[in-house]
């Protein structure tokens, strides 16, 4: 039997309920609510009996493993690992574990009631994970491979100039989205829906592995003058909620894609 599913069946009788790794509490339950909004009535209704809850009740079940014993197996579900070319080449990462899940969720009868919930908990959170751009990994982007430390600008000059110190991953895990703090999951998905509802087709189409490789051609741009110390202007600063919502749109859209074909 396959790592991942071995260690699914490992964790599937515990809960959880810590955060935040990959998005945080805010992203990950707009991706879920935003999934939500596209389930078939059969979809839902599946997904809730197994989950005894919503989607979004069951976001962030996942992030706490990444702070238990096992570790070394989950905490590589958070990346996807792609090649020069953006193809997957990863039998470890978020990819691999989307597809066994999707495996066991396909074929939920030959598996435990515990282990299936697991494995549909595990779809809701690293289909996040692996559209956070700091979490997709490409062969000849050094800077993806790591997070670093980099700076923002005020925008201002002379004395009033200041920056403030942050990280590429906390950049793009929290400090994006906490601009939109306010909102609730549900609203924050909406939004989203309206701003790339007219892409939800396109950005479904494909396998797990196409979705990996269109974030790659998404992130590669991303990189372009980025490099640990740099600094970034506010304008700068402020147009990477662009790419951030189109992730989120992404990430909701494909999660209810893998959910309806499991689910019909």
């Amino acid at each position: 039997m396959k790592q991942i599913l071995k260690t699914i069946l490992f964790v599937c009788a515990v809960i959880f309920t810590t955060e935040a790794f990959g998005w945080n509490r805010l992203g990950h339950e707009t991706i879920a609510a935003l999934a939500e909004r596209h389930l078939t009535p059969t979809a839902k209704e599946q997904c809730q009996a197994i989950l005894g809850g919503s989607l979004r009740e069951n976001a962030m079940w996942l992030d706490s493993l990444f702070r238990q014993e096992n570790t070394k197996y989950t905490a590589s579900w958070q990346y996807a690992v792609l090649d020069a070319n953006l193809r997957s080449v990863s039998k470890k990462d978020g990819v691999a574990a989307l597809e066994q899940c999707k495996d066991v969720l396909a074929n939920r009868a030959e598996h435990s009631d515990s282990t299936v919930v697991a494995a549909l908990r595990t779809v809701i959170h690293v289909m996040g994970d692996i559209h956070n751009v700091a979490h997709v990994r490409i062969a000849d982007i050094p800077q993806s491979k790591k997070s670093f430390v980099f700076y923002i600008s005020n925008g201002r000059k002379g004395k009033k100039f200041a920056k403030s110190k942050t990280t590429w991953r906390r950049f793009w895990d929290s400090s994006l989205i906490n601009r939109h703090r306010v909102f609730t999951p549900e609203f924050y998905a909406e939004d989203v829906d309206l701003c790339h509802g007219e892409r939800r087709e396109e950005f479904q189409k494909g396998s797990i592995r196409d979705w990996a490789a269109d974030m790659g051609r998404e992130c590669k741009p991303l990189y372009q003058g980025v490099a640990p110390e740099f600094l970034m202007s506010r304008e700068q600063s402020n147009l990477m909620e662009l790419p951030q919502d189109r992730c989120l749109a992404r990430a909701g859209y494909r999660l209810a894609a893998l959910l309806n074909e499991v689910f019909k």
